[in-house]
C-alpha cells in the first residue's frame, strides 16, 4: 500500500424533512419505505413488544438519556435529521432487551444500511462491533441459539455526521435474512443471567476449495506477514512464528522515486516514508517463506503503462523475472495493486495492456515460479470491475485490501474469484485507527483489549473463515504506522506483538484447525509447488507506432467546478473543491510541497459551505504548494488542472490559487 489516502469513506449530505407528526409524537424518525411505523391494527397481535430504546446526545451513550421509548423493530433511516431531541449530529442509541428465536440453530444478524458505528451483543456474545464511522453499511455476525428461550439483546450505535440510518436484520437456520420482528422481541429484561463469553459457532463446511498456482492444500492457507522489514523483524522477535510469506514493494515508475525498481534493484535498504524494504533482504532472512511483492506500475500522470506495454520498460520487467527466477521460491507478484483506487492513475485499457506484457515477458524468459495476483483496493468501485480484468490466462490469483468495513467490494470480489475459479489473497489488512500498544483507536479514544479484538479482528477472522473456500491466504500488515512519514495519525499501531492479550488471541488463531495456518517451513515451497498447473504459452510483445500520451486536461462531461487554496492560519491552508451542478462520490487531493513527495487525500464534505476541503498543516512560510484534484462524476474519474500556491506570513481571507495547464 503507497497511498497515504485514508480509507473512511465520505458522505454527501442531503436535506430531509422531518415529519411534523412525529415530532409531535416524540418518535424516532423512521423513512417512509422502512416499514418500521407501527402495525396497522387489524394485523396479528405480536407476541413481544419491541426493544428498549435510549437516546443520547453524545456519540458515547455518556449521561442520561434525552428520550426513552419502546421501539416495536429497529429500522430507521432519519437522514439528515436524527431523532426528535438529539440534531442530526453527534448522537448514539442504546437499544436492549430480549430475543427468542422460533428455532435451534445458528442465526445470522446483520447491522443493515448502518452509518455510522454499531455493536450488537445476541446472548453475551459479542457478534457485532464496528464501532468507527463508515458510511451505510452491512455487517454481519453469527451466534448459535436454542429455540423458544428467551436470550438477551442489546444493539449500541453511534452517528457522527452527515446521513443516519440504522437496522437490525436475522436470518434463521436455512431462511433467508429479514428484519428482525417485533413478535421475538421484548423491551422487559426476564431477570436471567447473562452468559459469559463462548467461542463462536463453527463456519459452514466448504463443499469446493478453488484450485490455482502456488495454492496451499485444500483446508489450509498461507499467511503473510508485512509490509516493511521492521514489522517482519518485530513480529518473529516477538515470539510470533516466522510467516509463511513476507511482503514487499517495487516500483516501476517514472517520477515516483528516486530511481526505479526502488527497494528491488541492489541489495541496499530504502524507505520511501512507509518503512524500510528490499527484496533482497526478504528473501536472504527468511529463506522458508514466499514472497509477496506489490509491484507499482503507474506514475504520477498515468503515461508510465504505455513504456512497459510497449516494451520500453522491458529491461526492468526482466531485472525482476531474473531475480525470481534465480531464486526459485514461489512469488506472488501483485501487478498494478490497487488499481481500482481513485489515488492511483490506472486506466483501465493501458493497465490491462501493461498487466499482459510483464506476464508474457516473464513466461517469455521461462519464469515458472510466479503467481500473478489482480489485486482491487476494494474501497470504492467507480466503474465495472471488470475494465480492469486481464483475463483467466493472465490472471492466477485476485486480490483485495481489508482495512474498514465496506464489505459490498469485498463480496463484489468473493463473487467474481468463485464464478472464475480463482483464489483470493487479503493481499493488505489491517486494524486501522487501532493502537495496539497504546490502547487507543482515532475515532474513540482509549479502548480495551477486548474491544480491538472484538472490533476488527474477530470480525475479519470470521469473515475470512467463512469464505475459507475461496480466501486462501491473509497478508497481514505488522507495523507501527505512526512512526511512518506518510500515514500521518489515522493508521495507529498494528503491532501484535505489543500487546499481550491480541498476540494470545492471535496465536489461538494460528492454532485454528478451521484455516490449517501455513507458516514458514522447509517443506512449504514443495507443498505449495504440487498445485502449480502448467502455464499458458507467452504471446509475443506487440509492434507498431509508440501510442500517443493521455492528455490530463479535464474531458467533455468532466463538469464544471470552483476551487481555491484558503489561508488559515500562518502554518496552514485548506484546499477547496466546490462543484457546480453534479455531486461527485469523492474527491482527492493530490499535492506536493516545495516539489516533495505527492501526497493524496480524501477530501472532507462541508454542508455549511457545500463544498469538499482538506487541510494541508506544517507550512513554512513561502512554501509552495502545488496541487490538483480527482473527483468522480456519473461514474468517470476526472483531473482537475494543476494549480499553485505559496503560502504567505499570517493573513486572514482567501488567497488565489494561479492555475498552471
Amino acid at each position: 500500500m503507497r497511498s497515504p489516502v485514508p480509507r473512511v469513506a465520505q458522505r454527501r449530505r442531503g436535506l430531509l424533512l422531518t415529519s411534523i407528526l412525529a415530532l409531535i409524537l416524540g418518535l424516532f424518525v423512521a423513512s417512509p419505505s422502512s416499514g418500521s411505523a407501527a402495525e396497522p391494527a387489524a394485523a396479528a397481535m405480536p407476541s413481544g413488544d419491541g426493544l428498549k430504546g435510549e437516546c443520547f446526545n453524545n456519540k458515547t451513550l455518556s449521561g442520561t438519556p434525552s428520550a426513552t421509548r419502546v421501539d416495536p423493530v429497529v429500522d430507521f433511516n432519519w437522514g439528515q435529521s436524527g431523532p426528535p431531541g438529539v440534531g442530526g449530529d453527534n448522537f448514539s442509541i442504546r437499544w436492549s432487551g430480549m430475543l427468542m428465536p422460533p428455532s435451534d440453530g445458528v442465526y445470522t444478524f446483520y447491522t443493515t444500511t448502518t452509518d455510522d458505528g454499531v455493536r450488537l451483543w445476541v446472548d453475551g456474545q459479542p457478534v457485532i462491533s464496528r464501532w468507527a464511522v463508515m458510511p451505510a453499511t452491512r455487517i454481519k455476525g453469527r451466534v448459535e441459539l436454542k429455540g423458544g428461550q428467551k436470550v438477551h439483546v442489546t444493539m449500541e450505535y453511534f452517528e457522527s455526521a452527515g446521513e443516519a440510518s440504522a437496522k437490525l436484520e436475522w436470518a434463521p437456520p436455512g431462511k433467508a435474512a429479514e428484519r428482525v420482528p417485533q413478535q421475538a422481541l421484548f423491551s422487559q429484561d426476564d431477570g436471567s443471567p447473562v452468559p459469559p463469553p463462548r467461542d463462536p459457532p463453527p463456519p459452514p463446511p466448504v463443499d469446493h476449495y478453488v484450485s490455482g498456482r502456488f495454492i496451499p492444500p485444500d483446508g489450509k492457507a498461507l499467511m503473510v506477514v508485512g509490509q516493511d522489514l521492521g514489522g517482519i523483524q518485530g513480529y518473529v522477535d516477538g515470539g510470533l512464528p516466522a510467516p509463511g510469506g513476507t511482503t514487499t514493494y517495487c516500483d516501476i515508475a517514472e517520477a515516483n522515486q528516486p530511481y526505479i525498481l526502488y527497494g528491488c534493484r541492489d541489495d541496499e535498504r530504502v524507505d520511501y516514508g512507509a518503512g524500510p524494504v528490499n527484496a533482497y533482504e526478504n528473501l536472504s532472512d527468511y529463506p522458508n517463506s514466499t514472497l509477496v511483492m506489490g509491484l507499482y506500475i503507474v506514475d504520477n500522470s498515468g503515461q508510465n503503462l504505455a513504456k512497459i506495454a510497449d516494451g520500453r520498460d522491458d529491461q526492468y520487467v526482466d531485472h525482476l523475472a531474473h531475480l525470481f527466477k534465480d531464486d526459485g521460491r514461489p512469488v506472488y507478484l501483485r501487478i498494478g495493486y490497487e488499481f481500482d483506487g481513485p489515488w492511483n492513475h490506472y486506466d483501465p485499457t493501458g493497465y490491462v495492456k501493461a498487466f499482459r506484457h510483464i506476464v508474457d515477458r516473464f513466461r517469455l524468459l521461462g519464469v515458472d515460479n510466479v503467481a500473478y495476483v489482480w489485486q482491487a483496493a476494494t474501497y470504492m468501485t467507480t466503474k465495472p470491475i471488470e475494465q480492469w480484468y486481464p483475463g483467466d490466462d493472465y490472471v492466477d490469483w485476485t486480490g483485495v485490501s481489508y482495512f474498514q468495513y465496506f464489505p459490498a467490494p469485498y463480496d463484489q470480489m468473493l463473487e467474481f474469484s468463485r464464478a472464475h475459479g480463482k483464489p483470493m489473497m487479503v493481499a493488505e489488512s489491517t486494524p486501522q485507527g487501532y493502537d495496539l500498544d497504546a490502547r487507543t483507536n482515532y475515532w474513540n479514544g482509549a479502548v480495551t483489549d477486548e474491544e480491538i479484538w472484538y472490533g476488527w479482528y474477530a470480525g475479519f477472522f470470521d469473515w475470512v473463515h467463512e469464505n475459507r473456500d475461496v480466501v486462501r491466504a491473509v497478508a497481514y500488515i505488522n507495523t507501527e504506522w505512526n512512526a511512518q512519514a506518510m500515514w500521518g495519525g489515522l493508521w495507529g499501531d498494528s503491532r501484535v506483538e505489543t500487546n499481550p492479550y491480541i498476540k494470545g488471541k492471535w496465536l489461538d488463531e494460528l492454532n485454528n484447525p478451521v484455516m490449517g495456518w501455513m507458516n514458514a517451513s522447509p517443506d512449504l515451497f514443495a507443498t505449495l509447488k504440487k498445485s502449480n498447473p502448467p502455464q499458458p504459452t507467452p504471446t509475443p510483445t506487440p509492434t507498431g507506432p509508440t501510442p500517443t500520451p493521455t492528455s490530463t486536461e479535464p474531458t467533455p462531461g468532466a463538469g464544471t467546478f470552483d476551487q481555491g487554496a484558503e489561508q488559515v492560519n500562518a502554518t496552514t491552508v485548506r484546499l477547496w473543491f466546490k462543484p457546480d451542478g453534479f455531486t461527485p462520490k469523492f474527491v482527492v487531493a493530490h499535492y506536493k510541497v516545495d516539489g516533495g513527495d505527492q501526497q493524496n487525500y480524501f477530501l472532507t464534505f462541508n454542508s455549511a459551505e457545500q463544498r469538499w476541503e482538506y487541510t494541508i498543516s506544517g507550512l513554512m512560510a513561502g512554501a509552495e504548494v502545488d496541487y490538483y484534484f480527482q473527483y468522480e462524476k456519473d461514474g468517470p474519474q476526472y483531473d482537475s488542472p494543476h494549480y499553485t500556491y505559496t503560502n504567505a506570513a499570517p493573513v486572514s481571507g482567501v488567497l488565489a490559487a494561479v492555475a498552471r495547464r
